[in-house]
């Protein structure tokens, strides 16, 4: 399979029939933008690599694209005694249905560790659908979708929110009827 990112400089870019959209790599807690969507304050999968997400970008110290993921990795500093590495996976489950799934890593050298990390996303409530959601934290996308397609998100209450995982991964779904 063809790998559906491409990377501009330091954008990763996806594009596919069903979902299209890019994200800052030097900004991951700007999220992926979707590009199909014309509502504003849209942001999905913010990765707060740092305690303070501002104007200075995060350092990057390699990225690519493997089948349906890109990669990026960030280095370890003195003020974060991790490595983060965020994987930003494609996936399709039917011609009708795609979504986007984050991975999220937090390498060390340290034998005592609690690394910590911040996820968010932002849709606005019109478009946020309530999902089931599996032991694993993935997405059953089958009751998403409207009259023009919706967003699905793993949040539990619509709007914003702000999970704090020490590693795994959650998805968000895109459905077209």
């Amino acid at each position: 399979m063809q790998t559906p990112w491409t990377i501009r400089e330091t954008f990763g870019a996806l594009t596919t029939s069903l979902l299209s959209g890019e994200v800052d790599l030097l900004f991951p807690w700007h999220g992926f933008s979707p590009a199909a969507m014309k509502v504003a304050h849209v942001a999905l999968f913010k990765v707060f690599t740092r305690a303070t997400a501002g104007p200075t970008p995060e350092t990057l110290v390699e990225s690519y694209q493997r089948g349906v993921d890109l990669v990026a990795t960030y280095a370890q500093t003195p003020e974060r005694n991790v490595r983060p590495q965020v994987y930003w996976r494609y996936v399709e489950t039917s011609a009708q249905v795609a979504g986007l799934e984050i991975i999220l890593s937090m390498q060390t050298s340290l034998l005592d560790s609690a690394p910590a990390t911040s996820l968010e996303s932002t849709l606005p409530t019109g478009e946020v659908i309530p999902l089931s959601i599996d032991v694993r934290r993935r997405a059953n996308p089958t009751r998403a979708g409207t009259s023009h397609g919706a967003l699905a998100g793993v949040s539990r209450s619509p709007g914003k929110r702000r999970d704090s995982p020490r590693a795994g991964a959650w998805a968000i779904f895109a459905a077209r009827q």
